[in-house]
């Protein structure tokens, strides 16, 4: 008799229908304020076989919520060009497909649109109109201009409306790229990001002035790739190291600050944010952190919530333990993502090496260190946990959305939690079709977007602002960043770095913080070359206890807030036109 694998049995096995239901059965009461649906993807292999979980072919399961009423239910495969063709990535003469690949991990919105990811190749968009939920439209590569893979945890910015996320991979450098897409759409930042290996680089962080990488030692191995049987081709590697890149989102082809942590390995980051007072500038990371990852010589490892608090001032990082419980899938209110959120989401459940089951959701105070728990009872397993927002304040009331598998009737729920009430009873249980098997990432995507109307008429008045502070902007443009290297002029849109000028610094030696300050090219005079008419009545006049310097780099970053929070709304009322006529059609 032959023993299906850990990551083909119970829970973890395929299903191998598509189903439409309408109409499904409730116990509670679903909150009228909730109209959308609720997704999430996960591996489902069409051949019900792989080589590892991370393997299986995309299947998204979706629940539509409106008016009280759970109104159906679907489950569909992408139809990825693996899925209809069997294409693959490596055809095994050193040609990549992008387009070739799973797309198993998340499902996303931006811009109008609905991706379903994988960090190995492209997005697949899907499709979400009436009469065609969940169809596949087709691989989305930004008009052309994506080149690598993408992260299948891209993070949009609440302020800017920005999508923020990277590429990893290939046999040679380089081994990391970062991109930026606006918020209607357009990719206009890609640039190599250079680190020492090609390591298996899941997530990363975005706060309001700051990208942060994490290269972790594990690392892409050849051998194990060319074994046969589809496992996992990364190894942990001791002599690697882990290290942290911090970069610079107002000078994004700018230099990437490294700073070295103990060795681990991060699935997944829970949020990030910056802070500042009279002792320096440091940003503040909160992970699932494990001591280890495809080490099976270090022993089990599981991964539990820690706390980085990088020190930009002095260059160093403490890392502290904040729970020993472990978890993973860490969430937030999204309207909070770069910023300080005061709560967070993990989910305590089995994984395929799990010795016990276990089900619960965690929601950890983070500025008290309480944590709430929800225990779903014996047997019963949740998925991750998305949030639902209740109203237009970021951080406000809202609900927690979790698929929840019965081992006992073999069964699957849609659970309805109240987020600040998690030890309650469920507000709703919505009971599905068929069994939803253990997967990965989804959203709570709501039919309309919360925008107030007095943000829309503040976002006018930033307009004006912005606008006014357009010439000033130019002429900024004149000085150079970095306190060790002159300024470089940059093609953002294709991502390169030319006309370089020589370092003001000794070859390689970075600045005092290795980020962007403003200084004058060497050879200027003593002072700034008088601005323009418009840049004269719009910039204020500087503080005399602060160099010009940087005053100019904080009138800089003020201006670009302004403009890109302006940018923001008015795409924001875009899309929402956008997604109407996309529904109409």
């Amino acid at each position: 008799m032959t023993t299906a694998p850990a990551h083909l049995a119970g829970n973890f096995a395929p299903v191998t229908e598509e189903l439409t239901a309408h109409d499904l059965p409730v116990t509670g009461a679903i909150p009228p304020e909730l109209s959308g649906w609720y997704l999430r993807n996960g591996p489902n292999p069409q051949d019900a076989a792989a080589g590892h979980w991370f393997y299986g072919d995309g299947m998204i399961h979706g629940v539509r919520l409106e008016g009280g009423r759970a109104t159906s239910y679907r489950n569909r495969w992408v139809r990825t060009s693996t899925f209809t063709r069997g294409a693959r990535i490596h055809d095994g003469r050193g040609g990549v497909d992008l387009t070739a690949g799973v797309a198993n991990t998340h499902v996303v919105r931006h811009a109008g649109r609905t991706l379903a990811l994988v960090e190995s190749s492209y997005p697949y968009e899907m499709d979400c109109s009436p009469g065609r939920e969940l169809e596949t439209v087709g691989v989305h590569d930004f008009g052309g201009r994506l080149l690598t893979p993408m992260t299948a945890h891209p993070k949009t910015c609440p302020v800017t409306g920005e999508l923020h996320f990277f590429g990893y991979g290939g046999m040679k450098a380089p081994f990391l790229t970062y991109h930026r897409a606006t918020a209607d759409g357009e990719l206009d930042v890609s640039r190599p990001v250079d680190v020492p290996a090609h390591t298996m680089m899941h997530d990363f962080h975005l706060t309001t002035d700051h990208i942060v990488f994490m290269d972790l030692p594990v690392v892409f191995d050849a051998e194990r790739a060319r074994r046969p049987g589809g496992g996992m081709p990364y190894a942990w590697d001791d002599g690697y190291g882990a290290r942290l890149g911090v970069l610079r989102r107002d000078d994004p082809h700018g230099k990437v600050r490294r700073l070295p942590i103990d060795p681990c390995y991060v699935f997944h980051a829970l949020n990030a944010h910056d802070e500042s007072d009279a002792d320096g500038e440091r940003i503040v990371l909160h992970v699932i952190r494990y001591p280890h990852f495809a080490a099976p010589a270090l022993g089990p490892a599981h991964g539990s919530l820690w706390r980085w608090t990088l020190d930009l001032t002095r260059g160093t990082v403490r890392e502290e333990q904040l729970d020993d419980e472990r978890c993973e899938f860490p969430r937030i209110d999204d309207r909070l993502a770069g910023r300080v959120a005061r709560y967070g989401h993990v989910t305590v459940a089995d994984s395929p090496s799990s010795p016990v089951p276990a089900g619960a959701l965690l929601r950890y105070d983070l500025r008290t260190g309480s944590v709430a728990r929800h225990i779903f009872g014996p047997g019963r397993t949740p998925a991750e946990a998305s949030f639902a927002p209740a109203d237009d304040r970021p951080g406000g009331p809202g609900w927690l959305l979790t698929y929840v598998h019965d081992a006992a009737s073999d069964t699957s729920d849609l659970v309805i939690l109240d987020a600040d009430d998690l030890a309650a009873p469920p507000v709703a249980t919505i009971h599905l079709p068929q069994r939803v098997p253990y997967g990965f990432h989804g959203n709570w995507l709501a039919d309309r977007c919360r925008c107030r109307r007095r943000e829309a008429r503040a976002s006018m008045v930033r307009a004006r602002t912005s606008r006014s502070a357009a010439a000033a902007m130019n002429a900024l443009t004149s000085w150079s960043p970095g306190p060790a290297r002159a300024r470089t002029s940059r093609t953002v849109a294709e991502g390169r770095r030319t006309s370089a000028q020589p370092s003001s610094g000794a070859a390689g030696e970075p600045g005092p913080l290795d980020s962007p300050v403003l200084r004058r090219p060497s050879g200027s005079p003593s002072e700034p070359a008088a601005p323009t008419a418009s840049a004269a009545s719009t910039a204020p006049a500087a503080p005399a206890a602060e160099t010009s310097a940087r005053w100019l780099r904080r009138w800089r970053t003020a201006t670009l807030r302004m403009a890109r929070a302006s940018s923001a709304s008015t795409v924001c009322r875009a899309s929402g036109r956008s997604l109407r006529t996309r529904a109409a059609a």
